[in-house]
């Protein structure tokens, strides 16, 4: 069976524009996917080490609230001698933090002698593991129900659930109490609900807590108390820390987790911190934008099928109308007019042949005659081929500029010479000059000489045939700065490579230009920089920030052979004042506390909070002269020790305990210059506190 050119063609380029519809759309949502996956699994996996961490902070810092308990009841033997002050105490401190539940002290035998809200005293928790683990060292207990505590509370809808803490209380007698807590759990799912809220990443963003057997403690509803141990195996085969994974409702989630290495109470319970997202949500985009695709494709696909039956039709016509006559003629038929016009050489042929095997019948007069219609109707055709030639050329070229009009880049295109030949609507946004201005104008003139002495360099090199990218300041003609990233991209004659052409030695006719302004990148990256190495409260460095510094300042006072030292600050009894005034005054003091100090030191030192009320101060290029170290620790107690006045009117001062290390020693590290300056600091509270003590190797 035969069919038609026209309808050949048009199925058959038809089937070629859907067969690239698709595979182009496959190919976006693979490729787009992929990175998607890559992208927020990494932000999933970092938002698990933020839960992580302040999850760890906030079991530390209610260790260190009842260590201080600890450490008082120690030496004064308050909670045995006088238990209606210690429980008084207890239940103030418990309603300062009301995420403690019960607090209490056991005696060696294993009977609670005072707690809060006399809650349990008398009972017996020998048997608890708390208890047993508690007397020896720290210990954290993993989460669980309490159903003898839970009696004596006030009634809730859903169960409690507690996380234990225990230490060890030293008695006169050499033996050990314990001093226990009972944390509530809806502490930790409130911390780390806190943290995912803060974030949006395309969707809502759980997280969720695993204890060391897989079981979910925190999480969706459906989900606590679940086992899904295969998780972690699955992500460390993974190599990385994410994984797209199948959970228990079926569902995938694009999920991330964080080692626990490193935070030390997260780290003895072995929890997993998890954090995951709906796969529908972060794939979103990826599938919307696979539709938009498809659907243009689809269209353009469409179009291109009707464009394409037009132009079969338009080769076909001549053709049937010339077996038509060519049947005409087998008949004997001499009443035929042939086609005037035919747009293609082949069909011309065919007609000038039958004309003139037609013509030969008749007389030779009327032979003359068909020839001067031929070489007219030649005539015509080449005009209409050059004025459709034309027109093709003006829409192309309308084409190019409302596409490139629209893009928020700046798009030009220089001749070898350097002057713009094309320049798209957006250098009217940015500069205010209408583009069609430009045409003719050199770079230099247009820019300026001093931006263009910073693209001179780039310029020559694609002039020489090469591509060229870089990134700059560039300086707007109002004077304003803006950071862009230039693309130039070489013209080169086809066949021209390396030769000598019109255009230059290299064969480049010009060069494209395409300039992106990517301010906001470059701040967004400063910005990052300067949060990853200094302390957001005071803006000194941070434990990062001051390990880099080491690094290069060690290496500094080898090549200079100069002295470097390092000065450990801990502020004395800083709790009581957070306690008494308030967290926003113990903020303020802190903040005090870096001023002050960066006021007292060179401009060549630096100062760094490592945490809580710690500071190092770095000493640098410390010459003979500069060996007076009692007075330069002098002036920084002197400073920290001056009152602060609160926005009451209040009144508050701190003192200091200073250990300060000082090295000649290149091989020294910075973890053991820190540790040097750090047991100098012990040496001084030692003596009373408020103090220095100096250790120069």
């Amino acid at each position: 069976m035969s069919i038609r050119v026209k309808t050949g063609l048009t199925l058959t380029f038809g089937a070629i524009a859907l067969v690239l519809t698709l595979a182009l759309s496959l190919l976006l949502g693979y490729s787009a996917g992929k990175r998607v996956v890559q992208e927020r699994g990494v932000a999933m996996a970092d938002l698990a080490k933020q839960v992580a961490r302040r999850l760890n902070n906030g079991l530390e810092s209610h260790l260190n609230d009842l260590s201080v308990v600890a450490s008082v009841s120690t030496s004064t033997g308050l909670f045995l001698q006088r238990a209606g002050a210690t429980r008084l105490w207890l239940n103030e401190l418990q309603k300062v933090y009301p995420s403690y539940v019960w607090i209490g002290f056991v005696d060696t035998s294993g009977q609670v002698v005072v707690s809060t809200g006399q809650l349990l005293e008398g009972a017996g928790v020998s048997d608890r593991p708390w208890f047993q683990a508690g007397r020896e060292a720290v210990y954290f207990g993993d989460v669980h129900a309490a159903v003898l505590l839970e009696a004596l509370l006030p009634p809730r809808n859903e169960p409690r659930r507690f996380l234990d803490i225990a230490l060890p209380v030293k008695l006169a007698t050499g033996q050990n109490a314990v001093l226990a807590a009972y944390l509530d759990w809806g502490w930790a799912k409130a911390l780390a609900e806190s943290v995912v809220s803060a974030v949006s990443i395309h969707g809502p963003v759980e997280a969720v807590i695993v204890d060391s057997r897989g079981q979910v403690l925190l999480g969706p509803p459906d989900l606590e108390d679940t086992v899904v141990d295969d998780l972690v195996e699955l992500a460390s085969e993974s190599g990385s820390n994410y994984v797209l994974h199948r959970w228990p409702d079926n569902e995938a989630y694009l999920t991330g987790y964080t080692d626990t290495g490193g935070l030390s109470a997260l780290d003895s319970l072995g929890w997993q911190v998890i954090v995951r997202q709906n796969n529908d949500f972060a794939m979103k985009s990826v599938d919307e934008l696979q539709s938009r695709v498809l659907l243009i494709g689809l269209t353009l696909a469409l179009l291109f099928m009707l464009l394409i039956g037009w132009v079969a039709g338009w080769i076909t016509k001549p053709l049937e109308v010339l077996t038509d006559i060519a049947e005409r003629l087998r008949r004997g038929d001499r009443r035929i007019s042939f086609p005037e016009r035919v747009y293609y050489q082949e069909g011309q042929h065919l007609v000038s042949s039958l004309e003139s095997l037609f013509k030969e019948l008749l007389e030779h007069d009327a032979e003359l005659e068909a020839a001067n219609q031929h070489l007219e109707a030649r005539v015509k055709e080449r005009t209409a081929n050059l004025q459709q030639a034309l027109d093709a050329l003006e829409a192309s070229d309308f084409r190019l500029r409302t596409i490139t009009d629209n893009l928020p880049v700046l798009i030009a295109y220089a001749d070898a010479e350097e002057r713009y030949q094309f320049n798209n609507a957006t250098f009217s946004d940015w500069f205010g000059v209408d583009a069609d201005e430009l045409k003719g104008r050199t770079i230099k003139s247009f820019i300026g000489p001093e931006n263009y002495e910073n693209s001179k360099s780039y310029i020559q090199r694609v002039l020489a045939g090469e591509r060229v990218a870089y990134e700059r300041q560039h300086t707007q003609p109002d004077g304003s700065e803006r950071y862009i990233g230039v693309t130039y991209v070489p013209n080169i004659a086809d066949g021209a490579a390396g030769q000598k052409t019109a255009g230059n030695a290299a064969g480049v006719l010009g060069f494209y230009i395409l300039v992106q302004d990517i301010s906001l990148a470059k701040q967004v990256e400063k910005s990052l920089q300067f949060q990853a190495t200094h302390d957001g409260l005071t803006g000194a460095l941070n434990r990062r920030g001051m390990e880099e510094l080491l690094d290069t300042a060690l290496a500094r006072s080898s090549r200079n052979r100069r002295a470097l030292a390092a000065a450990f600050i801990d502020l004395d009894r800083f709790k009581q004042i957070n306690d008494t005034y308030g967290h926003n005054a113990g903020d303020l003091l802190l903040k005090t506390v870096v001023e002050r100090l960066q006021h007292v030191i060179r401009k060549t030192d630096s100062v760094a909070r490592l945490a809580g009320d710690e500071f190092v101060v770095v000493l640098e290029g410390l010459s003979e002269t500069d060996d007076d170290y009692e007075g330069l620790a002098r002036k920084m107690s002197d400073a920290i020790g001056a009152p602060v006045e609160l926005e009451n009117g209040d009144s508050i001062s701190v003192t200091a305990s200073i250990g300060m290390a000082i090295t000649y020693d290149a091989e020294l590290s910075p973890e053991e210059l820190i540790k040097r300056a750090d047991l100098a600091m012990y040496e001084a509270k030692r003596t009373g506190r408020n103090g220095f003590h100096i250790e120069c190797q």
